[in-house]
């Protein structure tokens, strides 16, 4: 129930409401979630580029921008990722490792892992949170994994070899 009730915050298109329906919904539901935004703040990345810490990093947006829509830092460039064996799965959540969250075996969600019991992550359009590890909607799944992260200069590398993979030439877009 609870879950579910995070996941209707997060189908929410203004984000705006998002921090008074979490702090009503604590009235109802105790939860561990802690937003960590503030209201003005610039959100328009996704959990993928927070976990990997380049949310703000010019150059992959730049590429990112260059790309068709469908081609973009998300679960499907995790999963490309963890097949190029740069994420190695890690048995224990340890503060600095990303936590991949799995629903029927396909990839959903991603955070940071803070602490052994808490992860920060961006959920959708919304805020960025601090949660428990299954205090989050009910879209992202059950199953989750922790990982080794990749640093900045390969995830830009490795986007650039996803994106080509999926046609895309960098090269064409060269000054």
């Amino acid at each position: 129930m609870l879950r579910r009730r995070f996941q209707q915050i997060t189908d929410n298109p203004d984000r705006t409401k998002h921090r008074t329906l979490l702090e009503s919904l604590r009235t109802v539901h105790p939860h561990t979630v802690k937003v960590l935004t503030e209201p003005d703040d610039d959100l328009r990345y996704n959990c993928v580029l927070y976990a990997f810490e380049v949310e703000r990093d010019s150059e992959l947006i730049d590429l990112v921008l260059a790309c068709p829509e469908e081609i973009h830092t998300n679960t499907d460039f995790v999963g490309y990722l963890i097949d190029k064996g740069d994420l190695v799965e890690c048995k224990e959540p340890i503060s600095g490792a990303l936590v991949v969250y799995f629903h029927e075996r396909r990839i959903q969600h991603i955070g940071r892992v803070i602490s052994e019991t808490r992860i920060a992550s961006k959920w959708g359009v919304g805020e960025l949170y601090e949660h428990d590890v299954f205090d989050v909607p009910e879209r992202y799944g059950d199953d989750v994994r922790y990982f080794n992260g990749v640093g900045r200069d390969g995830v830009v590398e490795r986007f650039v070899e996803f994106a080509e993979e999926k046609g895309v030439s960098f090269a064409e877009n060269d000054g």
